[in-house]
């Protein structure tokens, strides 16, 4: 009941409006920043390549990875991926965009290829595209309700 409350409280409905509309104008913002780094060049310089929105990288494992064995395998992996991800990393962190990103990666093992591609894309966690719908349609409904019932009433 209380969850229901909160939905219909106009109050959250204006701070949803507003916190959404902030994480897509900060998404936009994102975009350009791609848009201009990838038109200048520098994300091919560094080994990332940009679809869309995203970003991705492959990381190579196959010449670091065959002088271990089975039981040290795993931690080397580790380790030589965050040591790779760390040049990206800072790159992003000095265009300012690190801080809104989250990262998914892929494991790609063949006989001939070993190692990880890495999506980088903005962070939309706390989006909700029908939280978002609702709260701008919130308002005309109510009016809309209300204009019913007013015209009911002085019919």
């Amino acid at each position: 009941m209380k969850e229901l409350i909160n939905q219909i409280n106009p109050k959250n409905v204006v701070s949803d409006i507003l916190r959404l509309y902030k994480i897509l104008r900060n998404r936009k913002r994102y975009s350009k920043i791609l848009d201009i780094l990838n038109e200048e060049g520098k994300l091919k310089e560094i080994g990332l390549k940009k679809e869309g929105d995203n970003l991705y990288v492959g990381i190579n494992l196959n010449p670091e990875l065959l002088i271990y064995n089975d039981d040290t395998q795993e931690s080397a992996e580790l380790k030589l991926i965050s040591g790779k991800l760390k040049i990206y990393t800072d790159f992003l962190q000095k265009e300012g965009v690190l801080d809104s990103v989250v990262a998914d990666y892929d494991r790609i093992k063949t006989d001939d290829y070993y190692g990880y591609v890495v999506q980088i894309k903005f962070d939309m966690k706390d989006y909700s595209n029908s939280r978002f719908i609702y709260s701008l349609s919130y308002f005309p409904t109510i009016i809309a309700i209300l204009s019913i019932i007013v015209g009911v009433i002085l019919r």
